[in-house]
């Protein structure tokens, strides 16, 4: 009887956190950490792109390669740029095979630690200002709108943040030849883009 009533307790607590949002003051703090940031003990990266014009007639503009010795989790992308005028783009979030792409110019990224106890990031990283050939594809996970902004116009757009895991499965690369791989899909911007992206090893 006393375990199966801590049972019901433990579960009506989840259930309340999930109906409560978390805030300074929520006493639900706790269990959120627990349901939605479990990916915080894990080690963390980030790479991020300095901006560069994306090629004419663009396909792959970025790709991160899985890991030989380690499972990489990726967890979101965050995309912007700036266009002689204002437009909007498909862009691609395909899941690639093949070994890490050496054609074309590309740009390897530094990968930063979230926490400097940390080991290397083993993930490889790299935008491209040159189609490269174009990896395997296995099959096409997302294709959100991105919106450039003029570059001589004030305005407030916001980057375009693609989650992979916040409330599922993240993008799991299993080896160093699985990527995942952001294609222009031959479309002509004339945009200078930025890209960043997260990820977790372990």
């Amino acid at each position: 009887f006393f375990l199966a009533l801590v049972g019901v307790l433990t579960l009506g607590t989840i259930a309340s956190a999930q109906l409560i949002p978390p805030g300074v003051n929520s006493p639900f703090n706790l269990v959120w950490t627990a349901m939605w940031e479990s990916s915080t003990l894990k080690p963390t990266y980030y790479a991020t792109s300095q901006p560069f014009a994306a090629a004419s007639s663009a396909r792959v503009v970025f790709t991160i390669n899985g890991s030989a010795t380690k499972t990489v989790r990726v967890r979101r992308f965050i995309i912007s740029g700036i266009a002689a005028a204002p437009i909007a783009e498909p862009i691609y979030v395909n899941k690639t095979s093949g070994a890490t792409i050496t054609s074309g110019t590309s740009v390897l990224l530094t990968k930063v630690p979230l926490d400097s106890t940390q080991s290397a990031a083993t993930a490889y990283v790299e935008n491209f200002t040159a189609n490269p050939t174009d990896p395997t594809l296995v099959g096409e996970v997302l294709a959100p709108y991105v919106r450039f902004f003029s570059g001589n116009t004030a305005v407030d757009l916001p980057p375009t943040v693609i989650e992979m895991g916040k409330f599922g499965s993240a993008a799991i690369l299993r080896s160093a030849t699985e990527q995942l791989a952001l294609n222009l899909a031959h479309v002509t911007t004339g945009a200078t883009i930025t890209v960043g992206v997260e990820w977790t090893e372990e």
